[in-house]
């Protein structure tokens, strides 16, 4: 058995065992309890059932774990709820456990990751020219210089025409 925590949207933000998470605490009988027990009889010698009431709250009757440490709100789950809830798909809507696939990335975001994907392309190659440029420009190597500055010139080209057809879509 698990406890899911969850936020305000419903959203898991943690999970709990309660043998990991809680101590057991004894239960206590809410009844009286009458028993019976043999005891010897002070005149003959011979055991003699006598009966003892035991008071209220004075037997443990069992032990249950004390489920206060659990933060709140939290919902039960069962083995196969809690792994669902691991993938984040799943939040709690309504006090149930609720499938809730993420929603399709926005044209947005995808030209956004497009354009980080690009950029991780193309600015190892930029920085490349840059440290090459610096180099060249030490040694006054003019013809180096023109082939570097060359070289920029086509791979900004490229990166500015790939650039302008993910922007456009």
């Amino acid at each position: 058995m698990y406890y899911g925590n969850y936020n305000e949207d419903g959203v898991y933000i943690g999970f709990y065992t309660p043998e990991v998470h809680c101590k057991l605490k004894p239960i206590y009988n809410t009844e009286p309890i009458l028993e019976t027990v043999m005891e010897k009889n002070d005149e003959t010698g011979k055991e003699v059932p006598k009966e003892i009431i035991k008071e209220i709250g004075t037997v443990i009757m069992r032990e249950e774990y004390d489920l206060s440490t659990i933060p709140t709100p939290n919902i039960k789950l069962t083995t196969e709820e809690w792994q669902e809830a691991l993938t984040g798909e799943y939040k709690v809507v309504k006090g149930v456990h609720t499938h809730c696939p993420p929603a399709p990335p926005t044209t947005e975001e995808v030209m956004q990751q497009q354009l980080v994907g690009l950029d991780s392309e193309f600015q190892p190659q930029f920085l490349e020219l840059a440290q090459a440029l610096g180099v060249a420009s030490l040694t006054d190597n003019s013809v180096l210089i023109a082939n570097i500055k060359s070289d920029y010139a086509e791979l900004k080209a490229e990166y500015d025409e790939r650039r302008g057809a993910i922007v456009s879509g």
